[in-house]
């Protein structure tokens, strides 16, 4: 079975879920407080919307960079790919 320490892009895949999960819950969070009434709609909502548009931005760098690190990995010549899975 293949392992992050085996495969560092698949440790990267782990951890944008991770991450995306942990916005999940921040914002399951603050509705929940919301509900309890212990924080005012209007600066949820503004929370809310800032922690979307955090998460968008590290989505879009992260999955950017990761694009860029598979089409390099495509355009490696086979006969490199064969040393380095040795």
């Amino acid at each position: 079975m293949t392992t992050p320490n085996d495969n560092p892009k698949l440790l990267i895949y782990q951890k944008l879920f991770a991450l995306n999960r942990a916005f999940v819950h921040a914002e399951r969070n603050l509705n929940s407080l919301l509900a309890v009434g212990v924080l005012k709609e209007e600066l949820t909502r503004v929370w809310q919307n800032r922690l979307r548009d955090i998460q968008s931005e590290i989505n879009q760098e992260l999955t950017t960079t990761l694009r860029d690190r598979e089409y390099k990995d495509a355009r490696r010549p086979e006969t490199s790919k064969k040393t380095k899975r040795s």
